[in-house]
Formats: C-alpha cells, sequence, structure tokens
C-alpha cells in the first residue's frame, strides 16, 4: 500500500511537473511566433507578415488544428497588424482567411469562431475605446466625426453584428463590402425615462448596416450606412427611424504626410432622459451634419497635425399638450479648428500637445427665453499614446478649457479638461476596456449655458470558450450645469451573453440597468431593459 501511494503521489507530481513544462514551452513558442510576425511586418509590411504567417503553418500545421491553437496564432499575428499604418482591415482579413484555410476540414466551423473572436480582441487593442466626448479630439477620423453621436439601444449593448475586423465581407474590385444586421426585441419598464408615470413596453428594433472599405496598399477610403427601425408594441408615438451615413478618406502624400477629410449626415431622435428634451407627444428629431479635413507631417519622430470641422444641428419642431414646441432656437452651426505637435520618445510611447479653438453660432440671435447662446472657446493641453501590441493600449489628456458667452448675463465657465481610456488584454480570454473623461458641453436648459460632464467607465469581455462570451459593462456620469441648481449624476450597467452559433451568426442576451440622482428630483428615475438579439454579418 506505502509502495502504491509512494507511487501514485510520484505520477501527479510527474504529471503536475509536464503541465507546467508544457505551458512554459507553449507560451515561449507563442512568444516567439509574435517576434517574428512582429519583425516581419515592421520590416515588410502587410506582405511581410502575412508572408511569415503562411510560413508558419506550413512548418507548423498543428498550429491550425484546434481552435485553441489557432487563436492564439490568429491573436499573434492580429497584433502585429495593429503595429501597422495605414488601414488594418484587409490585414485581419486576410489572417483570417489563411488560418482557416489551414485548418483541417472537420474542425475548420470551430476554427473560424475562434480566430474571428481573437482577431476582434486585438483589432479593439490596437485602438482604446471611444470616450463620450471623443470628438473634441484632433483626431484622425472617424473617432472626430463619430464621437459624441448618440448609439444605438440596441448597438450599444455590445457594437455591431461583430466587428469588420474578423468579418471577411463581400470583395467587390479593390473594396470590400461588409454587410450586417442585428434583429432584437427588448423590454423597458420605464420608456420615458420618468418618475412621475412609468410606461413599460415591448420594442423591436431592426439595425442593417453596411461598410465599405478600400483594400489599398496606399490611401484609404471608407463609407458606411447604418440605420435603427424601432417600433413600440403599445406606444406607436415613441417608435423611431434613425439613420446615418458618413465617408472618410486619407489620401497619402507621402510616407511621412497624408491628407484626410471626411463628412456625416445622420437623422436621430433625442432620448427621452436627455436633460434637454422637451415634453412633447413624440420624441424630437433633428438632423447632424458634419464634415471635417486635415493634414498629418511627420518629421522624425516629430508629428505635426492640423485641422478643422464643422458642425450643423438642426431640430424638428415638436407636438406636445401645450401645441406645436419651437425648436428653431437650439438650431446651430459649431465650428473647430486646431494643432497638434506630438513626439515619439520610444516605439510604444508617444507625448503630444494640442490645442483647439471652437466657435457655435446660433441661428436665432436670443432663444424662447431671450438668452443669446452664441459663444466662442478653446481647448489647450496634453497627453501620451501608449501601445504595448497584443497587450495593452491606452492614452491620456489634461489641459483647461473655457467657452465665453455673448450673453452678458452668462458667466465664461471653465473647467480642467482631462480624459483617457485603456484597452487591456488579462489573458487570452480576458478583454479590459475603460475611459474617463472630462468636458464642457452644451445645453439650452433654462438660464444655462452650458454643463460640466465628468464620466468614467470600465467593461470586461470574458470568452468561457470559443463560442461562448460573457460581458459586463457600469459606467458613471455627472451633469453639473453652470447657473442653475441641477446636477445629474446617471449610472448605467448591464451584463450580456453571446454564444457564436458560427463566424458569421449570433444569438445574446443582455441586461441593462439604468439610474438617474438628481438634485432636482422631478428628473429622477430607474430604468430596466431586457433584450434578445440575433446578429448576421457576412
Amino acid at each position: 500500500m506505502r509502495v502504491w501511494r509512494r507511487y501514485s503521489l510520484g505520477g501527479v507530481v510527474c504529471a503536475l511537473c509536464l503541465t507546467v513544462f508544457s505551458q512554459h514551452a507553449l507560451a515561449q513558442s507563442l512568444g516567439e511566433l509574435q517576434q517574428r510576425f512582429m519583425n516581419a511586418a515592421q520590416q515588410r509590411g502587410p506582405q511581410g507578415l502575412l508572408g511569415a504567417l503562411d510560413q508558419s503553418l506550413r512548418e507548423r500545421p498543428n498550429l491550425a488544428a484546434d481552435p485553441g491553437s489557432a487563436a492564439n496564432v490568429a491573436s499573434a499575428a492580429a497584433a502585429a497588424a495593429g503595429t501597422l499604418s495605414g488601414a488594418r482591415s484587409p490585414v485581419y482579413r486576410a489572417i483570417i482567411i489563411h488560418i482557416e484555410a489551414a485548418a483541417p476540414a472537420q474542425s475548420r466551423s470551430a476554427v473560424g469562431i475562434a480566430i474571428a473572436n481573437a482577431v476582434t480582441a486585438q483589432a479593439a487593442l490596437a485602438t482604446p475605446p471611444a470616450r463620450p466626448t471623443q470628438g473634441q479630439d484632433i483626431a484622425q477620423p472617424l473617432a472626430a466625426v463619430e464621437g459624441r453621436l448618440p448609439p444605438s439601444s440596441v448597438r450599444s449593448q455590445s457594437g455591431s453584428a461583430r466587428s469588420g475586423a474578423s468579418s471577411l465581407g463581400i470583395e467587390m474590385g479593390s473594396f470590400v463590402l461588409y454587410p450586417d444586421i442585428l434583429v432584437a426585441g427588448y423590454w423597458d419598464d420605464n420608456i420615458f425615462a420618468t418618475n412621475i408615470v412609468e410606461e413599460e413596453d415591448w420594442v423591436t428594433v431592426i439595425a442593417p448596416s453596411l461598410d465599405l472599405r478600400s483594400q489599398w496598399e496606399r490611401h484609404e477610403f471608407r463609407m458606411k450606412l447604418d440605420a435603427d427601425l424601432a417600433r413600440y408594441g403599445e406606444n406607436e408615438s415613441e417608435n423611431s427611424d434613425d439613420y446615418r451615413v458618413s465617408a472618410e478618406g486619407r489620401f497619402d502624400i507621402s510616407g511621412q504626410s497624408n491628407f484626410y477629410a471626411g463628412g456625416l449626415y445622420s437623422r436621430d431622435h433625442e432620448e427621452r432622459s436627455s436633460p434637454d428634451a422637451v415634453v412633447g407627444f413624440e420624441p424630437t428629431i433633428y438632423t447632424d451634419s458634419r464634415a471635417y479635413a486635415g493634414i498629418a507631417h511627420g518629421i522624425g519622430k516629430i508629428g505635426l497635425r492640423f485641422g478643422g470641422s464643422i458642425k450643423r444641428l438642426n431640430f424638428d419642431d415638436t407636438p406636445s399638450f401645450l401645441g406645436t414646441i419651437d425648436n428653431d432656437d437650439r438650431d446651430r452651426d459649431e465650428s473647430t479648428l486646431g494643432a497638434r505637435v506630438s513626439y515619439e520618445y520610444r516605439p510604444d510611447l508617444t507625448v503630444y500637445a494640442q490645442g483647439l479653438a471652437d466657435l457655435r453660432n446660433y441661428d436665432d440671435s436670443v432663444d424662447a427665453f431671450g438668452f443669446d447662446r452664441d459663444s466662442k472657446g478653446y481647448r489647450a493641453g496634453g497627453g501620451f499614446e501608449y501601445k504595448l501590441p497584443g497587450r495593452l493600449s491606452a492614452e491620456g489628456f489634461i489641459g483647461y478649457m473655457r467657452q465665453s458667452y455673448d450673453d452678458p448675463s452668462f458667466n465664461s465657465p471653465g473647467t480642467l479638461a482631462f480624459s483617457g481610456s485603456v484597452a487591456w488584454a488579462v489573458n487570452e480570454k480576458t478583454n479590459v476596456y475603460a475611459w474617463v473623461d472630462r468636458s464642457l458641453e452644451e445645453t439650452t436648459l433654462f438660464a444655462s449655458p452650458a454643463y460640466r460632464f465628468t464620466g468614467a467607465g470600465v467593461s470586461v469581455d470574458h470568452y468561457l470558450r470559443g463560442d461562448l462570451v460573457v460581458s459586463a459593462r457600469a459606467s458613471w456620469e455627472n451633469s453639473d450645469f453652470y447657473a442653475s441648481p441641477r446636477s445629474d449624476d446617471d449610472y448605467d450597467m448591464g451584463v450580456s451573453l453571446k454564444y457564436f452559433i458560427n463566424r458569421q451568426y449570433f444569438i445574446a442576451t443582455d441586461y441593462r440597468f439604468q439610474h438617474r440622482d438628481s438634485s432636482i428630483t422631478v428628473v429622477d428615475y430607474d430604468r430596466n431593459q431586457m433584450f434578445v438579439r440575433f446578429g448576421a454579418q457576412f
């Protein structure tokens, strides 16, 4: 008996040693593979990276034999693709095609799901998550154009059906078209976001999208069209048909210089929870038209960027108990002009200083209450961008901003401005995203010129297995209105479970809770939403 126990214990110890050794060997092998891909990408660009990937798959066919090992290879290759300048979507697409083609037929479907998720995760790491006021940055598109647009109730739960990074799309000459669609139903126990008369309803949403992207080695063009069509079961006045179309392009003058420009047009409805929302029979409809252009130039490790943008907001009148609410006094133009100087301190760290001036002009000389809301302001400061390929990307900014209003009854609010975001791959199964933000935002609330926005949020994605991911998120936002006793604290949290049927289709269920705690108690509210979603991307 003692001999048996001795050998039994020895066998367990040997098994543990072998497991630890094999895990160490695997980690070392993956590390070497990622370094190989990194070197190829830096030395020979996209073609070099894909050549190194093909060579590795030929030398070691087992790399694509099962979902786990294939996902590790895809993650390593996508991490290297994230270091490339220019359009990355063609490279992400090619990585999926090459690895999936090398997989055995019997496991190709499972491998396809695993590598698609791995590439999606790495693509998210290449660019930190968007912040609510990212549109105030002197940034490359689309962040500068689409920042601060209200997200769809469905898409905001977990993004689009799937990132274009992980879909193959439809080839159209030198372009690829990425179509996707989301179909969802959700129950909302407080559709008007109020604590006075809470009304529940069931909502059906169809959200199609078309995303056209160039596949050129130089230059870049992208055009996107999407819509959110919502239908309420009982409260038909809340039905909405929102859509937006955007286009952007980059012309590479040389390896160090490029010109970029873009635009967007959207038709949206104002959320019932918005502090500027009027109490009408239906949500207020408005259009948002934007255009921007800029030029970027590099001199060694120094980068220079100069750009400007213009935005046009136009609000429709809203029917109400008191008759038609005239929203013409909310129509306005917002223009910005700015410059940034950056320095590449290390290959993984860039620091910068930037300044931005803005001008806000309303169509009406005074609003319905006699206030002149025209203003001019500035935002200046410095920040950093840090990237550890395959593991972490982060950015931060701190500075000062101020807005001066033409109306003498309005003070000129100024505040410390800061922002930051992080995308972190904790391990091969878990990604964490976080952001923090502070800005001055326009409002048409009575007697208030603006509000100071401060917010922070975090979300976590964890893959229980290759085709099943659980996500959790939470955020806090404070809106402190100048020249007003109103200050709102908004809390938003949710969890979701998503199952990938294959690389093209998924089903998901989500829960979302919203809570507002305001100094004006009449605008406090709690809100629960339960979602069931089906998504497809081709």
